[in-house]
């Protein structure tokens, strides 16, 4: 991955994978467009934070 690429995970799992790096956002499956847009926005946000 690069260094301060916002990451986002879309997984059926209710957690984040171990050693996820700082920031990721976890996205539930099944979502729609609206959640993955919230996602990504939130990913970008925690990105530009670390």
């Amino acid at each position: 991955m690069s260094p301060g690429l916002g990451v986002v995970f879309a997984t059926g799992e209710t957690h984040l994978p171990e050693g996820s790096p700082a920031g990721a956002v976890l996205l539930r499956k099944p979502y729609d467009e609206v959640a993955l847009k919230t996602a990504v926005e939130a990913a970008d946000v925690k990105r530009a934070k670390t």
